[in-house]
């Protein structure tokens, strides 16, 4: 009797933690995506001071530091995986 009466609780309780874990993971990529974008503003900000140094190998350093480190941000966004639902048409409003 005690059985049949938590059998729909239970079942609820285990979708209710599939959803969490879900959630969790989501929670980790937009993480991931808020560590690429900082990156991407440390890339511009060493852009923009590249300007300020006199000296051409000095310039050329910084240029070449930002460019790789943006490869390897782009990179890394590449690779993460979009979040749970998400689709490109429904992104732009397709049903």
């Amino acid at each position: 009797m005690k059985d049949k009466y938590f059998e729909h609780a239970n079942e609820l309780l285990e979708e209710s933690q599939e959803v969490l874990e879900e959630g969790q993971r989501d929670n980790s990529r937009g993480d991931a995506y808020n560590l690429v974008s900082v990156i991407y503003s440390v890339v511009l900000f060493m852009l923009g001071i590249v300007i300020i140094f006199k000296k051409i190998p000095n310039r050329a350093a910084v240029l070449f530091i930002a460019v790789g480190v943006l490869v390897v941000a782009t990179i890394y966004m590449f690779t993460i995986p979009m979040p749970t639902g998400f689709s490109i048409g429904s992104f732009f409003g397709a049903k």
